[in-house]
């Protein structure tokens, strides 16, 4: 099984909205995101993000892409990643609805994909990992996975060097395209994986 390293900012298309602020509601809850921790409780029913007016870009992708690396992704590809995920106990799906530079909904049909915990997944003698003097992860240059390590069960996981990066498996990945949706957006690196 291949994995990809998943861009949360694809721009191959410039007709495709990219959004720049934080969902309104959760700024407070992102970094606890970005860590793996759990937001259902504090997560607000009405969470919202708006698309900015240094854009007039409105269409949407089935990924959206962002500036604030999470995982917003239409309705048809939750249920993809529902599909093919076999530990989606470890996976909190948000519902966000997102407007239009007008301030209307231009729709609800969106979920942040936040994976929980994080995945000692890298091979770290293939890797390339920058730590400061106290081992620490400053930023991750290369990611290679562990065959040994995978949790084969997941199909969207982060790995603990780098938990604000999305990994994703490949069988929903080709599955996207037969979704019918008029831009996927779905853009990864493929990823070297190690015995």
């Amino acid at each position: 099984m291949n994995y990809y390293h998943l861009t949360t900012l694809p721009q191959h298309n410039p007709e495709l909205c990219i959004l720049r602020d934080p969902p309104m509601g959760i700024e407070n809850l992102s970094y606890m995101m970005s860590m793996g921790e759990s937001i259902t409780k504090e997560y607000p029913p009405d969470a919202c993000i708006r698309m900015s007016n240094k854009s007039k870009a409105m269409q949407l992708g089935g990924l959206v892409g962002n500036t604030h690396s999470l995982m917003i992704v239409h309705r048809l590809i939750k249920d993809l990643i529902l599909e093919h995920d076999q530990r989606h106990d470890v996976l909190e799906f948000l519902p966000l609805q997102i407007y239009n530079h007008k301030n209307r909904i231009a729709s609800a049909d969106y979920f942040i994909i936040n994976p929980l915990g994080a995945d000692s997944c890298l091979d770290l003698k293939k890797s390339v990992i920058k730590r400061d003097e106290d081992g620490s992860v400053i930023s991750v240059k290369k990611m290679v996975l562990s065959k040994k390590l995978i949790d084969k069960k997941k199909a969207v996981f982060c790995p603990s060097e780098d938990s604000q990066n999305y990994i994703v498996r490949e069988d929903w990945v080709k599955k996207v395209k037969g979704l019918g949706l008029a831009e996927p957006n779905i853009l990864g690196v493929a990823l070297e994986i190690s015995d």
